[in-house]
């Protein structure tokens, strides 16, 4: 007689509610880490060629947390829900943006959006393979 080993279910949360927390969770850290950095070059005497690097660097990593954490709660979709937070977040970045100065709307806001959601997706899919 063989026995039948019982699957349990992982509770998954609805997929809104994980690509809100994962939105969240990529404006905290870009709002952390450029607050961190701001005090940082007040208070020191940091060339201001380092602050594009900064930002870039604090991008790659807010947009894969938010797909991390998406996906972690989902867990299901990894690639297409980090993705879309990846492109969500890149298109609040730019209507803040549009708000400071003239929106940037040439040839690089399309390739930022498709490396914002590659950058998601792997982020969502390193959620689901950890």
């Amino acid at each position: 007689m063989v026995k039948r080993r019982r699957r349990y279910s992982v509770k998954q949360h609805p997929s809104g509610k994980s690509f809100a927390y994962g939105l969240f969770s990529s404006i905290m850290i870009s709002v952390v880490v450029l607050l961190l950095w701001s005090i940082i070059m007040s208070l020191t005497t940091v060339s201001d060629a380092t602050i594009r690097v900064v930002v870039i660097i604090t991008i790659i990593v807010s947009i894969f947390a938010g797909g991390f954490v998406s996906a972690k709660m989902t867990r299901q979709k990894g690639w297409i829900i980090g993705g879309f937070v990846g492109v969500i977040y890149l298109v609040i970045l730019l209507f803040m943006g549009s708000a400071v100065s003239a929106p940037d709307l040439s040839l690089t806001a399309p390739i930022n959006l498709i490396f914002g959601f590659i950058v998601g997706a792997i982020g969502g899919v390193m959620a689901l393979n950890l």
